[in-house]
Order: structure tokens, then C-alpha cells, then sequence
């Protein structure tokens, strides 16, 4: 079993989340979609996040935050599931804030101890770091820049090559941020690649952003 979510470090808005479980080439095992957050009923909200009207604010834009919003009933997951997900994000940043661009978020899975109530570090943690066990799909915008997979609930900066995942996408600081960003996020159960999508136009990308495979 598994606890979906997606953990905004310093989110201001995320206009849709939706995603689609797969078993192997099956059907349909489990899914979810939500087209606003002017009910954030099927979620568990922790730490910091907060329903802002109608999208969902996972932090303020104040130093060192945390917060995760989980499905509240775990997915059924094992080494024959594929996946598929979407979500609109827009990430801001205090502007008398002297530290630069906000750290960054994550799209998580995660099936730690805490359940549906995990919550990891804060600040450059983005809400994932210490949770276990645990696959992070990272979006940072702060200087080092990167969109990556992280496993294990592992610091970015505690990577054998520190904030250099495996199959990595490294661009410049708060590149995708101040804009309603768009992301897809595919897995292949088959040949275990997990691929990013992203644009900040609705139509999904014919090629990946990023892509590493994943056990």
C-alpha cells in the first residue's frame, strides 16, 4: 500500500491534481481527480497546508515551512503498477524575503509509518525528507536547480552527488516558478521509468523533462 500526494513547499496555488493507478496493463485499480480545491474532502492536510478558496496552499511564503496534503485512503501499489498523474502548480516567494527562491515541492509516494499524518522536513526537507520508505518526484527551484527522483526520504544535498539524483533536469534558480506550471508524471511498472512532464501550456509535451528508471 501507498500514500499518494504531492508536497508544495511553498505553494500558492495547484489548480488540478488528478491521477490514474494502473495495475500492469490491467484496469483501472484506483484513481482521483480534483479540477479545484473547494473541497479538499478525500485529502489529509498536515503542518502548514491549508485550504486557500478554491486552490490548496501546502505553505505560506515564509521561511522554513512544511506541509503535505495525502489522499486519506492509501493505493494499492506493488512492482506491477503502473501510474500516471497531472497537476497545476504555481510556486511564489515573499518578495522582502532576503533567501532567494523558495525551495521547491514534491510529488510523493510514500508509505511511512505516519500514515495519511506524514510529514517531513521543512525548508530544503520540502515536506519529504525522513520519510520512508518513500519515492520523491523533486521540483526545486532554489539554486541548485533541479526536477529529480529521490528515494528514501534522502536530503537532496546527502545524494552520494549532492542535489545530482540519477537521469536528473538541472535549469536555473525559480525557472519554473512565478507562473502556473503544468506537470505530468508517468511510470512504466514494465520497464521501470518514471518520466516528467512539464509546460506551462496545458497540452502535455512529447518529450520528458526528465526520466530515470525506478525498482
Amino acid at each position: 500500500m501507498a500514500r499518494l500526494t504531492g508536497t508544495f513547499e511553498r505553494l500558492a496555488m495547484a489548480a488540478t491534481l488528478a491521477a490514474g493507478m494502473l495495475a500492469g496493463q490491467s484496469a483501472l485499480a484506483a484513481s482521483f481527480s480534483y479540477t479545484d480545491f473547494t473541497s479538499t474532502a478525500g485529502l489529509t492536510l498536515n503542518g502548514n497546508a491549508a485550504q486557500a478558496g478554491s486552490v490548496l496552499r501546502l505553505v505560506p511564503s515564509t521561511d522554513t515551512q512544511a506541509g503535505t496534503a495525502f489522499a486519506s485512503t492509501a493505493v494499492a501499489l506493488d512492482g506491477s503498477t503502473s501510474f500516471s498523474t497531472s497537476f497545476t502548480f504555481n510556486v511564489t516567494q515573499d518578495p522582502d524575503s532576503p533567501f532567494g527562491a523558495p525551495d521547491g515541492f514534491t510529488f510523493l509516494l510514500q508509505n511511512d509509518a505516519a500514515g495519511a499524518s506524514a510529514l517531513g522536513g521543512a525548508g530544503q526537507g520540502m515536506g519529504y525528507t525522513g520519510l520512508s520508505p518513500s519515492v520523491a518526484v523533486v521540483f526545486r527551484g532554489r539554486d541548485p536547480n533541479l526536477i529529480g527522483v529521490i528515494t528514501g526520504g534522502v536530503d537532496p544535498a546527502d545524494l552520494p552527488t549532492p542535489f545530482q539524483p540519477p537521469g536528473y533536469y538541472s535549469g536555473t534558480e525559480g525557472e519554473f516558478y512565478g507562473q502556473d506550471e503544468h506537470a505530468w508524471i508517468d511510470y512504466d511498472a514494465g520497464t521501470q521509468l518514471l518520466s516528467v512532464y512539464l509546460s506551462t501550456g496545458a497540452i502535455k509535451p512529447g518529450t520528458a523533462t526528465m526520466s530515470t528508471t525506478v525498482d
